[in-house]
C-alpha cells in the first residue's frame, strides 16, 4: 500500500500483537495502512488501563507502531518489552550457530508462543492493584455493550478496510499544500476497472462530511479501466476555503451504482452531507457487513442474486494552509 512500509518481522509483531488487541477489546485493530492518513488507534495503556499491567500494555501499544522502525525488530526485544524472561541455564555450552531454515522455525515457534500467551492473558496479566481486591463470586455484573466510536475519519477508514483489493484504485494529487482563497484542489484518478466514482471528503474541521461527487451539477461518474479521471470538472471547480487545517478524502469505483440514503445522506446543492449527529446514530445502530458509509449496490431486478457490491478504494489527504 505505502511504498515505504517495508516487509519484516516487524510485520508479524505487528499481527500478533493486533491478536493481542482483539483479545482485550474485542474489536480488530485498524491496519497500520490505514492509519497513516489518520492514526484513530487509541493506545491500549489508555482503553485497558487498570485491568492489565501498564507495562504489558505499552509493549503492545509499541507493537502497533505505525511506523515499523518504532516497532520491536525481533520477537527477542518483544519478549523482553513484555517482560518475559528467556530461561538461562548456569551451564556454560561451546557456542553453536542457527542454521538459515532454523532460525525461520524458532521464529514460527515463538510466534505461536506468544499467541498461546495472548489467548490466556486475560487469566494471569493482571495489574498488581487488583490483587488486593476481593470480590463476591456470587455476584456477576451484567455486561454492557459499549456503543461504537463514531468519527467521520474512522468511517473513511473503514471503507478502505472492506474494499476489494484487487480492484486497484490510485490517486495523483496536482498541490498537497493549497492556500485558501486562491488554489484549486485538483487530482486524478485512475482504476484497475470500469466503475462508478465516489468523492467523499471529511473538511478540516474533523466533523463535516460529504460526498462530493457524483453531484447535481455533475452525475457523469463513470470512469474507464486505465484512463485517468480529472476531478473536480471545470463546472463544479473547488478553491481551498478553509479553515487552515486537512482535507481527507475518500474515493470509491464500484461495480455498480451505489445509494448511500441507509447512511442517511442530505442534499445540500450542489453536494450532499452526512449530519453529524444522524451519521452518528445511524453508524451506531449498524450491523451490517459492508460499511455504512460505502453506500449500497444499486442491482436491476433482472440481476439481483448475482449483482456485484464490490468495490476498490483509496484515501488520500490536502492540507489548506494560510496564503
Amino acid at each position: 500500500e505505502i511504498a515505504t512500509l517495508r516487509q519484516g518481522a516487524w510485520t508479524d509483531i505487528y499481527a500478533l500483537a493486533a491478536v493481542i488487541d482483539q483479545a482485550i477489546t474485542g474489536k480488530t485493530p485498524v491496519p497500520s495502512v490505514s492509519r497513516v492518513v489518520s492514526d484513530t488507534l487509541v493506545p491500549l495503556s489508555e482503553l485497558a488501563a487498570n485491568k492489565y499491567s501498564t507495562d504489558f500494555l505499552k509493549a503492545i501499544d509499541t507493537a502497533l507502531s505505525v511506523r515499523p522502525e518504532d516497532r520491536p525488530q525481533s520477537v527477542d526485544e518483544f519478549r523482553n518489552l513484555l517482560g518475559l524472561k528467556s530461561n538461562q541455564s548456569g551451564n556454560h555450552s561451546k557456542p553453536f550457530t542457527i542454521k538459515k531454515n532454523q532460525s525461520k522455525k524458532i521464529f514460527i515457534f515463538s510466534s505461536i508462543v506468544l499467541l498461546t500467551f495472548a489467548v490466556f492473558i486475560p487469566y494471569f496479566i493482571q495489574d498488581d492493584t487488583e490483587s488486593t481486591q476481593t470480590t463476591n463470586p456470587t455476584q456477576h455484573k451484567p455486561a454492557v455493550q459499549k456503543k461504537k466510536n463514531y468519527t467521520p475519519l474512522n468511517a473513511l477508514n473503514e471503507i478502505l478496510e472492506k474494499r476489494d483489493i484487487n480492484h486497484a484504485v490510485s490517486i495523483s494529487i496536482k498541490k498537497a499544500k493549497v492556500r485558501i482563497g486562491l488554489d484549486p484542489l485538483q487530482f486524478s484518478i485512475n482504476s484497475s476497472r470500469n466503475g462508478y466514482v465516489y468523492l467523499l471528503m471529511v473538511g478540516t474541521n474533523q466533523s463535516d462530511f460529504y460526498l462530493l461527487f457524483p453531484n447535481k451539477i455533475d452525475s457523469n461518474n463513470t470512469i474507464k479501466a486505465d484512463i485517468p479521471l480529472n476531478l473536480p470538472r471545470p463546472e463544479w471547480k473547488m478553491l481551498a476555503d478553509g479553515p487552515p487545517g486537512t482535507n481527507h478524502f475518500a474515493i470509491i469505483v464500484s461495480d455498480n451504482q451505489r445509494d448511500f440514503s441507509s447512511a442517511g445522506l442530505t442534499g445540500i446543492d450542489p453536494f450532499a452531507k452526512f449530519p453529524f449527529q444522524q451519521a452518528k446514530l445511524l453508524y451506531q445502530n449498524y450491523s451490517g457487513i459492508q460499511p455504512l458509509f460505502a453506500g449500497e449496490a444499486i442491482c436491476p431486478e433482472t440481476s439481483i442474486d448475482n449483482c456485484s457490491n464490490s468495490y476498490g478504494a483509496t484515501v488520500f489527504s490536502i492540507e489548506e494552509i494560510q496564503s
